[in-house]
């Protein structure tokens, strides 16, 4: 009869996680940009992958500049995103204030905001009917939509 149990030892099956390791081809992580390579840090399905994983942990200029692009299309992504949900609070806005706010007002705001986060334009100003909307890039690169709505009368007397 065995003890182990009562102090606290738990019997595990460590090659439960290897299974099938022995069999699988192994791939050496190599940097794309500069040729270094590192141990692998744990089973890569192919030697891309595996080279993906060098490029994001090594310190040369071409794996810096494609760290900090994926970081451009990740934030870009998360940006999108963002737009198209502050684009949903404006839709339900617009119906709130009985302003129309059509499919081809949304693609167009799309469309601009895009732009703006590309780059391409500084800042996107549109105005219909009562409403003000204003896209912009911040200081931190986070899209800032802005919008208002203008209810004002004018009477001749």
């Amino acid at each position: 009869m065995s003890n182990k149990h009562l102090n606290g030892y738990v019997e595990e099956d460590l090659d439960a996680d290897f299974e099938g390791a022995a069999d699988a081809p192994t791939f050496t992580p190599t940097c794309p940009y500069c040729g270094a390579q590192r141990l692998p840090m744990g089973f890569y399905k192919s030697q891309q992958e595996a080279d993906e994983d060098a490029a994001m942990s090594c310190n040369c200029v071409g794996a810096i500049e494609h760290r900090s692009k994926r970081e451009k299309e990740r934030q870009r992504e998360i940006n999108l995103a963002a737009l198209n949900a502050r684009l949903d609070d404006l839709a339900r806005y617009c119906e709130d204030h009985s302003v129309p706010f059509g499919d081809k007002t949304r693609e167009m705001l799309v469309r601009g905001g895009t732009l703006v986060l590309d780059g391409e334009a500084g800042e996107l100003v549109c105005r219909w009917m009562r409403m003000r909307v204003k896209i912009k890039l911040n200081n931190k690169c986070k899209l800032q939509v802005r919008y208002s709505y203008t209810d004002t009368g004018t009477m001749e007397v």
